[in-house]
């Protein structure tokens, strides 16, 4: 448990240090956009090109992995779509509901990718990256559909859709890796330590932009949506991952990844995507926060429970 406790502890430190420098206002919020746009279009991306580059994927079962991360993703929202037909008749808005169709389907990837890091390095990210390539495409056309039919809007088209995944930054480095990989190409070293160093940047910034999300005077006004996305983000999700991991007998370092990326809270993300398309951004953000401070017990408790 020590040991546990001793990797998470600098992750939650550096979460707290973002919500320090948010608090008194140090940067400005152009500052952590620009960071949070680094992340998401270059430092992450070069880890996740370079770990899945220098992999020896017969040390996993990355086809038992990625079916366990699907289905169980896929299984939480087709549960959250019947949710929205039981709560809309006892009067919430769909306008609500989007948050917390998001809240329990998303998941941080920056936080997760981080603490799996710490646990397992490089063959860790590489596990997590199979999620990302199977998980994020499902995420991002079911929750920007929900969200479109949920707030009155035209869902949007076949072609908005395929484009936007093909320009997300996360599946093009999955590709590129996963390619690189394949065809036995690797990286030229000083390349591969360039895209390692940025890499390593990713771990800490994201963290700091974690925190920076965190909104502590939004818990005095949480609800029953709140409540309601945490519970299922953070204790149907797992359970369906462990599942799902027990029917394609995913075991190991494997099972510890997949549990860990059903167990870390919605993606902060969700507040922009709630805000841009006429959600319920208030109730978004205050599940960001209730669901990133709980996920300090739930990590650990589940790390705990099923080894590290």
């Amino acid at each position: 448990m020590l040991n546990i406790v001793y990797t998470l502890m600098p992750i939650f430190f550096l979460i707290s240090l973002g919500y320090y420098f948010h608090r008194q206002q140090m940067f400005d919020e152009g500052f952590w956009s620009g960071i949070e746009h680094l992340c998401y279009y270059v430092l992450f991306p070069s880890l996740i090109i370079r770990t899945l580059a220098i992999t020896d994927f017969n040390q996993f079962p990355a086809l038992d992995i990625a079916f366990t991360m699907g289905a169980a993703v896929t299984t939480m929202i087709f549960i959250v779509s019947l949710g929205y037909f039981i709560a809309k008749p006892m009067g919430m808005s769909g306008y609500s509901y989007s948050s917390i169709f998001q809240g329990s389907t998303r998941w941080n990837t920056f936080a997760v990718v981080a603490i799996i890091y710490g646990f397992y390095g490089d063959v860790g990210v590489s596990i997590a990256s199979i999620g990302i390539a199977v998980m994020i495409p499902i995420l991002n056309v079911a929750n920007v559909t929900a969200l479109a039919l949920m707030v009155g809007k035209e869902p949007p088209s076949f072609g908005k859709v395929a484009m936007m995944l093909v320009k997300n930054p996360f599946i093009i480095a999955c590709f590129v890796g996963l390619l690189l990989n394949a065809i036995g190409l690797g990286l030229w070293e000083p390349l591969a330590n360039t895209m390692n160093l940025l890499g390593r940047s990713a771990l800490a910034l994201s963290l700091l932009a974690v925190g920076v999300g965190v909104n502590l005077s939004g818990i005095k006004t949480a609800g029953v949506g709140v409540f309601v996305a945490t519970f299922l983000k953070l204790a149907v999700m797992p359970l369906l991952m462990y599942f799902y991991s027990l029917v394609f007998n995913v075991t190991g370092v494997a099972f510890t990844v997949a549990m860990l990326c059903s167990a870390v809270s919605t993606a902060s993300a969700s507040y922009i995507l709630s805000r841009k398309m006429g959600g319920d951004s208030t109730l978004m953000a205050n599940i960001i926060t209730v669901q990133t401070l709980i996920s300090i017990i739930t990590i650990p408790a589940i790390l705990f429970y099923f080894g590290v």
